[in-house]
C-alpha cells in the first residue's frame, strides 16, 4: 500500500487528537465570546469574526494528515531574495517604536500641552 495516503480520522488515536484539539478550541473560542459581552458592538463582533476563523484555521492545520501538506522546494538555481523582507522588517521596528514613542507622549502630556492638542483638533474639525 506504498503512497496511499491516510486521512487522520481512520485512526483511533488520530480520531481522539483531532476531537480533543477541536474541543478545546471550540470551548476556548465560545468563551472568548462569552467574555465579550460586556463590550462594544463592534469588538464583539471583531471577536466573533477572529475566534471564527481560528477555528477554521486549527481545524484544517489538525486533521490534515501530515503526508497531504504541501512541501515546495526551490529548484538549485533559484536564490532567495531576502531585501524586500529587511526593508519591512526595518518598517515595522520604526513603526512601533514610533507608536509606544506617541503613546508615551500622550500619557506624559498634561496641563496646557494637553490642552493645546485638543484644542488644534477641535480646530481642524470645524468645532473651534
Amino acid at each position: 500500500m506504498g503512497g496511499v495516503r491516510r486521512h487522520p480520522l481512520y485512526s483511533t488515536r488520530l480520531t481522539l487528537r483531532t476531537a480533543a484539539v477541536t474541543a478545546l478550541a471550540l470551548v476556548a473560542a465560545i468563551g472568548a465570546i462569552v467574555a465579550s459581552a460586556n463590550l462594544t458592538f463592534a469588538l464583539q463582533a471583531v471577536i466573533l469574526v477572529a475566534c471564527a476563523l481560528a477555528l477554521m484555521f486549527i481545524i484544517q492545520a489538525v486533521s490534515t494528515p501530515k503526508t497531504a501538506k504541501l512541501t515546495v522546494a526551490l529548484p538549485p538555481s533559484a536564490k532567495l531574495v531576502h531585501n524586500h523582507r529587511r526593508k519591512i522588517y526595518k518598517w515595522t521596528e520604526f513603526f512601533a517604536i514610533l507608536a509606544v514613542f506617541l503613546g508615551v507622549m500622550a500619557m506624559l502630556l498634561r496641563g496646557e500641552a494637553r490642552a493645546a492638542n485638543g484644542g488644534s483638533r477641535g480646530r481642524l474639525a470645524g468645532a473651534g
